[in-house]
């Protein structure tokens, strides 16, 4: 399911019901609110989203149009309580959208204490850190309503009227007047000064107001504010124990606040109860099982302490990051844990003091060296690649980047970073930077991401100096358009210390020259709308142009006012009567108040016309972002197919001139099988004549050998009848006995002849057989031979047809080529 599924709805069923306004849309808005306000993905409400600008643009207008006894302006209340868990919702909601008029009309109504008490908890959150640049509508009535609240004394509200007040009036002079005009100042903090025994919150805002309004009470005594100290360490640690964030907030920044003025820190460290207080809080750190976000917070607090240079606080620091490395793979701590240990780190680097101070300093690098694997897994983005498209990630890797570079200064950490910290793990941070398609949320003009990748360059260059492999991938990375891009926009809209280290970067070793101009070149071309918070707003002026128009006395009155005039400038003050100087007075009363209503309600409709700018501002620039995040990422995607196509095309030319070389290759080869074929046929021709030779002889041989066989049946005929005739002629024996001898002898001969004759036969019949094996192998090689030059035929025609289609390829090139050249 989308994830902005029920935003949509919301969004559709707003315009609906602005048109027709029924039961079943009704129904259906506070069902879609209901669901987002219990909705668990926190990410829907960032603002940097198109549908997140239009939901908020659609609540307002919605809740604008509303009458406050409607359920779905509770409903709304309980979604913009539901956003402002999410810390980027909250500041564009406190500086974007403006939902504080809507909630002071909420005010003014009737309310019940249970209802009186949402309104006031939610102006909490969007009033906190507001800047007010001048005098808006909604402010007089609303200090109006807070301080009569304040005065009245109900208990319920007091605390929560007097914490809306301090946000309005902290750092806003504009409140701070229109809080003196409204209310006696002395009375006033008379009375709020008898409300700090009523509770601890009540307290610190009392302390709060009293230091926001020192102009008008006098200068606050050193006992002051040691006391605002010592409050700030109980109720940081009340709150942390009811989980109470708002509190612990207003707390922290304030803290950090009052420190920054010089005559007030140097009354802060005359505080003897740092060491003490501050063991206490990390007792309580280590036995209560609190919110990651409380937690977070101590941790700021503890931070702004090692800012402040307590000396007795040194002492604690190995503390101070045992305690925070416990929640550094928690992600609603991680970021304020690893700066505190990052404060820690440059406070102990810097320091040269006593024997004291080394045996912290040794123990502190023993547990940092102890938990480099720790903070590495952090660094670690390889196996999660949707891990760097969340805010909150973004800030914590960069924490991270930032505290393992301030360990690098350590020359005994630095070479255990160099062995343990493995190129990849940085190549992965880039990677979603690198890439060409756009990412979700993963919007190059967002803060956390020009800081993110700003801090891992400076953390590369720092290891480039003592490592030829980090000097090449320092190299390497700043040859990326991508990194060029994002080191202008941080030139660009970046704050003082990114700005800084993007100049520092520019003067390494590692940074080529080609990279300078390219950023140069892309510094010019950054041409992004920048919503900028608290801006100067532009009225339309008809509410001024409308009550311009309309007379402040009528006729009667002005014939009256003139002879009242006349009657002056003759000298005649003693014939005019005291009513008549009295309803004079009542018309000039009259007039003021025509008059100041009229500008009341030109400056509501200036209010008006500035929230509507606003917003239309923030939906534009939302647009206008994505726009261009995706003009950007075209132009990438542009430039990556131009290079592709040239590369396409030197590969085409190289396979081209090799074809060539293979087609010629293949020719000589060609012509050399031709010529040992013709000498192949020739040999098989000369074979066959020596076959056909033999064969001659061999029927020779046979005929021969028919001869002599038929010889011998002769010879054995004969030889039966002359030893019938022995037998007939025994009794010749005597006579024919030397005729037998000699008969004998011939036969005798005659068998060694027949003898001879049969090894004849079995020599020829042996050259025969090997004539036969030797025929075999001739035609056997003659298929071979075949069958290599049918298949060296196939391989010049496949060839042949591969040139073809390259010439055709290369020709369709040529007249794109042709073609785009000539548009």
């Amino acid at each position: 399911m989308e994830k902005y599924q029920h935003m949509k709805a919301f969004i559709g069923c707003c315009l609906e019901y602005s048109k027709h306004r029924s039961e079943m849309t009704s129904t259906l808005l506070q069902r879609y609110l209901q669901i987002l306000g219990v909705t668990s993905d926190m990410s829907i409400f960032d603002p940097g989203s198109c549908v997140a600008t239009e939901f908020y643009v659609t609540l307002h207008e919605l809740m604008s149009t509303l009458e406050p006894s409607s359920g779905l302006v509770w409903c709304a209340i309980g979604v913009l309580h539901h956003a402002c868990r999410n810390p980027a919702a909250r500041h564009a909601l406190i500086h974007t959208y403006k939902f504080a008029p809507i909630l002071t009309r909420l005010l003014g109504a009737n309310l019940i204490q249970d209802k009186r008490v949402r309104v006031l908890q939610l102006l909490q959150e969007l009033t906190y850190g507001v800047k007010i640049s001048w005098q808006e509508a909604h402010l007089p009535c609303l200090i109006s309503t807070l301080t009569s609240w304040i005065v009245s004394g109900e208990k319920d509200v007091i605390s929560l009227s007097l914490g809306v007040l301090v946000n309005l009036c902290y750092k806003n002079l504009p409140a701070v007047y229109t809080l003196m005009r409204s209310v006696d100042s002395k009375e006033f903090l008379r009375t709020i000064l008898k409300l700090q025994n009523d509770s601890t919150d009540t307290c610190v805002q009392v302390c709060k107001l009293l230091i926001i309004l020192e102009h008008i009470s006098g200068e606050i005594p050193d006992a002051d504010i040691i006391n605002f100290v010592n409050i700030t360490f109980s109720t940081v640690g009340d709150a942390f124990k009811s989980s109470d964030v708002f509190l612990l907030r207003h707390m922290v920044d304030f803290f950090k606040d009052v420190q920054m003025n010089p005559h007030s820190r140097q009354v802060l460290l005359t505080y003897p109860r740092f060491h003490s207080d501050t063991e206490d809080l990390l007792l309580l750190l280590s036995e209560t099982t609190a919110k990651a976000e409380c937690v977070g917070m101590v941790f700021e607090f503890l931070q702004s302490l090692v800012t402040l240079k307590v000396t007795c606080l040194n002492r604690l620091y190995a503390r101070f990051v045992t305690a925070a490395m416990q929640w550094v793979r928690t992600e609603l701590a991680c970021t304020q844990s690893l700066s505190l240990i990052c404060s820690v780190t440059v406070d102990i680097r810097r320091a040269d003091g006593d024997d004291g101070t080394v045996e912290v300093r040794q123990n502190i690098l023993a547990q940092l060296e102890q938990d480099l694997s720790v903070l590495l897994l952090i660094l670690n983005v390889r196996d999660n690649e949707n891990y760097l498209t969340k805010p909150e990630a973004r800030t914590a890797v960069t924490a991270v980047l930032r505290l393992l570079q301030e360990m690098s200064k350590i020359p005994s950490l630095r070479q255990k970073i160099l062995l343990s910290l493995e190129q990849q793990m940085m190549q992965h941070v880039f990677q979603p930077l690198l890439v060409a398609e756009p990412r979700d949320r993963q919007n190059l003009f967002q803060v956390e991401v020009t800081e993110l990748y700003v801090c891992a360059l400076d953390f590369i260059s720092d290891l480039a100096t003592h490592d030829g492999q980090w000097l090449k991938l320092y190299s390497d990375l700043l040859q990326h358009k991508q990194v060029q891009m994002v080191l202008a926009i941080a030139l660009d809209t970046g704050e003082e210390d990114v700005k800084r280290k993007v100049l520092l970067l520019t003067g390494t070793v590692g940074f080529p020259s080609e990279s300078v101009s390219s950023l140069a070149k892309f510094l010019c071309d950054v041409k992004h709308p920048v919503l900028v918070p608290g801006g100067s707003k532009v009225s339309t002026g008809v509410g001024v142009q409308q009550y311009d128009m309309t007379p402040l006395f009528s006729l009667a009155q002005e014939g009256r006012l003139d002879n009242f005039l006349a009657k002056l400038q003759g000298s005649e003050i003693q014939d005019i009567p005291t009513s008549a100087i009295m309803e004079l007075y009542e018309y000039k009363l009259a007039a003021m108040s025509r008059t100041e209503r009229a500008l009341q309600a030109s400056l509501e409709a200036a209010n008006n016309d500035a929230t509507r700018l606003h917003h239309r501002l923030a939906q534009m620039s939302a647009e206008a972002s994505r726009l261009y995040e995706l003009l950007y990422h075209n132009q990438q995607c542009l430039e990556g197919l131009q290079q592709e196509k040239e590369a396409s095309i030197s590969r085409l030319e190289a396979a081209q001139i090799a074809a060539e070389e293979e087609h010629k290759r293949h020719v000589s080869e060609m012509k050399a099988k031709r010529r040992l074929l013709n000498e192949l046929n020739d040999t098989i021709e000369e074979v066959k004549r020596t076959v056909a030779t033999k064969e001659e002889e061999l029927l020779l041989k046979e005929q021969h050998l028919d001869a002599m066989n038929k010889q011998i049946e002769e010879l054995q005929s004969h030889l039966t009848l002359m030893e019938q005739k022995y037998k007939d002629q025994q009794s010749k024996n005597a006579e024919l006995t030397k005729t037998l001898a000699k008969l004998e002898d011939r036969m005798v001969k005659r068998e060694r002849i027949i003898e001879e004759k049969g090894n004849e036969i079995e020599k020829l019949q042996k050259v025969i057989q090997h004539l036969e094996v030797d025929l075999t192998n001739y035609k056997m090689l003659c298929k071979v031979q075949e069958k290599n030059l049918m298949e060296k035929e196939a391989e010049m025609t496949a060839t042949q047809q591969q040139l073809s289609e390259l010439q055709r390829m290369r020709d369709v090139i040529y007249e794109i080529s042709g073609g785009k050249k000539k548009m």
